[in-house]
């Protein structure tokens, strides 16, 4: 592991320190992979047991190294993360593996993102011991999904640590069930902001992930363009889709056993066996992860036992949700693990 302190202009309002830290961790395929992030520390003398930790998953930025947080600095703009740091929380915050580090961004690789934001829990504390053991996974649409893989799989994973719970506002949730059935007839979708390209940078993730699929083969020329461009842009606009259709991505239908298995394989959010509790905020004018994904993620949480809240916030769309589910949220992290101040 390596690190390096930042500039007070890198800072978050509320934050003593930062770091940016490349650290180790583990790839999707089980493998050692090296992801980088950020790590904050809030003002004032450390509480006994050490700063409480809130790791944080960023929501999609891109799958290329210059749309990493820790490059454009995107996370010292984030009012939630300001608001942890005044309360006494230490804030770490993963890049993802392949963003800022070796190699593609496998963009919603499940495994692969939970496991960068647990890691960085450990880097924090490496670099820091006067950081606690105790944690909480919170993350935003992408990182949403990554904090549920994180709150998931922390248990065994990382037992020194004491996770106590997932915080996830808007996640990415049964989507690999929607990609399932892409293809050729399938129309222009206007009213789903970024779909195109969002599932541009899951292909360019997935053939990534499991080369032996051919991904290629089920694309058109122009699609196989696209999935190769991935890492030109950053957020929800990759230039050359733009007025371009789903359906022309695709040569013939994804709908194949070899691939839905894969899908599932790859981002598909674990339903059993939680063993600490979830909150999920979600808005009901969400136009990036619409809101019926959530429901249908509800029920399954509540099928495999777990522990969890599923609040709906109407008239809220996919970045309002955060400002408005406040209280509730609040409620349920301090509940969780309370702040010092």
């Amino acid at each position: 592991m390596s690190s390096s302190t930042l500039p007070i202009t890198d800072l978050i309002d509320g934050a003593a320190e930062g770091y940016l830290v490349t650290y180790n961790t583990t790839g999707q395929d089980g493998r050692p992979a090296v992801s980088t992030g950020q790590v904050f520390v809030p003002e004032g003398t450390a509480p006994a047991g050490g700063w409480p930790v809130v790791s944080w998953s960023h929501g999609t930025t891109g799958v290329g190294d210059q749309c990493a947080p820790s490059v454009t600095g995107s996370l010292t703009t984030t009012q939630l993360l300001l608001d942890y740091l005044r309360r006494g929380y230490a804030v770490v915050a993963t890049d993802y593996i392949g963003l800022g580090s070796p190699g593609l961004h496998q963009y919603l690789a499940g495994r692969a993102e939970g496991r960068a934001a647990i890691d960085i829990v450990r880097a924090g504390r490496n670099l820091r011991p006067d950081l606690s053991t105790s944690w909480v996974s919170i993350g935003h649409s992408q990182g949403g999904q990554a904090a549920l893989f994180a709150g998931h799989m922390a248990g065994e994973y990382a037992p020194e640590l004491d996770l106590r719970g997932t915080l996830s506002y808007a996640p990415e949730s049964n989507v690999e069930n929607l990609l399932a059935v892409a293809g050729p007839y399938v129309p222009a979708l206007d009213v789903l902001q970024g779909a195109s390209t969002y599932l541009v940078y899951i292909l360019a993730g997935l053939n990534s992930a499991r080369p032996d699929l051919g991904l290629a083969g089920y694309l058109t020329e122009f699609g196989e363009r696209a999935m190769a461009s991935a890492e030109l842009g950053c957020g929800d606009d990759l230039a050359m889709l733009r007025g371009r259709s789903v359906g022309e991505l695709f040569a013939r239908p994804l709908l194949d056993p070899a691939v839905v298995t894969a899908l599932q394989d790859y981002m598909a959010v674990p339903t059993a066996g939680w063993g600490r509790p979830i909150m999920i905020v979600h808005g009901t004018d969400d136009l990036t992860v619409p809101i019926p994904v959530s429901v249908a993620l509800q029920l399954q949480l509540a099928a495999g036992g777990a522990d969890f809240q599923f609040k709906v916030y109407p008239g809220t769309d996919h970045r309002s949700v955060v400002p408005a589910s406040d209280r509730d949220t609040t409620g349920f992290l301090t509940a969780l693990l309370p702040p010092p101040r």
